[in-house]
């Protein structure tokens, strides 16, 4: 009577099934984001992970407990996040306006635009050689599928070059500013079209 399996939820009745609960249990072994973890702190539980990829950096201590992935930590970790719910340390309220406030979508597309950028700039990048013996390294089966998708890329690649040279293509024209972030600045000072 205290466990009650919903099935498959619509995503607009996900929020309405979150706030009956007090408390979201993610045990993922892998996560790169963690956006489930997300949606369930803006729907105000308190969340209780395994500290695994990135999750650990999708949401400040005071809202998630974290756990080793394996059954004892999460254990105790259900156990430390229930005693922490019981004492009134959790508001609801605050965990939703604190999540709020984290991400909203300019300010991802800020962060991703640096991380473009970053990416952009990087003047050492591996070269073809060095990509492939890192594609080796994934294990003598799966290594040596990687190996072989990556040379039938690049001689793709390579065929489109010949049939359609670097030459032959337009050139996009830089965006008038520092970075795409200031495009603030830059739209008010452009001419607009009615």
């Amino acid at each position: 009577d205290r466990v009650e399996l919903v099935g498959a939820i619509r995503p607009s009745d996900a929020r309405d099934h979150l706030v009956r609960g007090h408390l979201f249990l993610n045990t993922s072994l892998t996560e790169a984001f963690g956006t489930c973890i997300i949606e369930a702190a803006s729907a105000g539980l308190f969340v209780v992970s395994t500290r695994v990829g990135g999750v650990p950096e999708v949401l400040p201590s005071n809202l998630v407990e974290l756990a080793e992935p394996d059954e004892d930590d999460v254990v105790r970790a259900v156990d430390h996040a229930l005693a922490h719910l019981r004492s009134g340390a959790h508001s609801p309220q605050a965990a939703h306006d604190a999540v709020k406030s984290f991400y909203t979508w300019s300010d991802v597309a800020e962060r991703l635009e640096h991380v473009y950028i970053h990416a952009m700039k990087q003047e050492d990048r591996p070269s073809t050689w060095d990509r492939l013996c890192s594609y080796r390294a994934c294990g003598p089966i799966a290594g040596l599928v990687f190996v072989l998708l990556q040379s039938v890329e690049m001689m793709y690649l390579e065929i489109l070059r010949w049939r359609w040279p670097d030459e032959g293509i337009e050139v996009a024209l830089d965006w008038p500013g520092d970075d795409i972030a200031s495009d603030e600045k830059a739209s008010s000072s452009m001419p607009q079209t009615s």
